[in-house]
């Protein structure tokens, strides 16, 4: 490939969301819920989109919001403790980035290629992304709660080649394939690499699902340099 300019995917591509050892360290914990019923209520997709979209701008409110959809009734002591609980889980795992991929980042950029993130992300997401050690490798960032568009919208990877100054040919996106991400990529001409190293489980599903919209499959995160 003759590459200028790569695109990154954050989640589940440079970065995998934790939880936090301890159990009461993280949201659910105050609720007496589970793990799996945190998630399923705070993955609802109509919320989801809302603040992903840059619609709900604080952590507070994007908490409050999600347990008012789901009846649960909290004071706001509780609801300001379950919010910072989760922008420091959050500012943690940005912080704590593999050094794979790191020492990878770092070779791309020793080898002069020039980077920029597009990631759908809320408020509470992007939190931690000035002090992550990712930060430094990236040109330019696209969070989709600043722009106002989600992927797989054309629109956010034209944001993004616009702002690289970069046609779509001569750039690759690189990802995990969450949100149709791939699809979108290629619809604006972008060349794509599927990467597997975090998806666990559900890698083989995603793989089947992403076949025809991904040029390279790669399942170690530093062979993606093969490519680029």
């Amino acid at each position: 490939m003759d590459i200028e300019v790569v695109f990154f995917d954050l989640f589940f591509t440079l970065i995998k969301p934790a939880y936090e050892g301890k159990e009461e360290d993280n949201e659910y914990y105050d609720l007496n819920l589970s793990r799996e019923e945190w998630e399923e209520i705070v993955e609802d997709e109509e919320l989801y989109l809302e603040r992903a979209l840059g619609k709900i701008g604080d952590p507070i409110t994007i908490i409050r919001e999600v347990l008012e959809k789901y009846n649960i009734e909290k004071d706001e002591f509780l609801i300001n403790r379950i919010a910072e609980k989760r922008v420091k889980r959050f500012e943690k795992f940005l912080r704590e980035v593999d050094r794979n991929i790191i020492e990878t980042l770092d070779y791309l950029s020793e080898k002069g290629v020039r980077m920029c993130l597009i990631s759908n992300a809320d408020v509470i997401d992007k939190i931690g992304w000035d002090s992550s050690p990712l930060n430094r490798f990236f040109e330019n960032t696209i969070f989709s709660c600043d722009v106002g568009v989600l992927k797989p919208d054309k629109e956010i990877y034209e944001i993004g080649l616009k702002k690289m100054r970069v046609v779509a040919e001569n750039a690759v996106f690189v990802g995990d394939g969450g949100s149709g991400e791939l699809q979108g990529a290629r619809e604006v001409g972008l060349k794509t690499i599927l990467v597997t190293h975090y998806l666990g489980a559900i890698r083989n599903e995603r793989i089947k699902n992403n076949r025809e919209y991904a040029d390279i499959v790669v399942d170690r995160f530093e062979d993606i340099i093969k490519y680029i």
